[in-house]
């Protein structure tokens, strides 16, 4: 499945997590790929964000997964062994310097051992996964 890079990353500004939940999964955005259709969905479990984009050119895939929207990252400062958190936005950072390029992506997911793969023509990236089932996307339907 291909993917405009700038398409995606408009998307995904609109579905930007700020506030990094507890409840893991709610810190992953959910990707609904069916009839070269990429719908996603961030939430809270009180407000839900949804973006809908349209695949370049593909096979006719049809997978759900979730990728990582924000992460903590946690540094520790020498000499006083301070810790500092830092929020991260691995997924998104990535598209963000593909779409800087105009790349068109390609995705493979790989249901087995929950990855997504990200190729471009001068980039290319996995990504860990959770899997959608742990996602509350009745929740979100319902919502939207």
């Amino acid at each position: 499945m291909k993917i405009q890079s700038k398409e995606l990353y408009n998307a995904l500004k609109k579905l930007k997590i700020t506030v990094v939940s507890k409840l893991p999964i709610l810190n992953y955005v959910y990707m609904n790929v069916k009839n070269n259709t990429i719908t996603m969905f961030t939430t809270d479990l009180e407000k839900v964000n949804k973006a809908i984009i349209l695949c370049v050119t593909g096979e006719e895939e049809e997978w759900s997964t979730c990728l990582p929207m924000v992460l903590i990252y946690n540094s520790t400062c020498h000499p006083i062994y301070y810790v500092k958190k830092y929020k991260g936005y691995p997924f998104m950072d990535f598209i963000k310097v593909c779409s800087e390029d105009s790349d068109v992506l390609n995705f493979m997911y790989n249901k087995l051992i929950e990855t997504v793969t990200i190729t471009g023509e001068n980039y290319k990236a996995n990504f860990k996964c959770f899997s959608s089932d742990e996602f509350p996307i009745k929740f979100c339907e319902e919502k939207v």
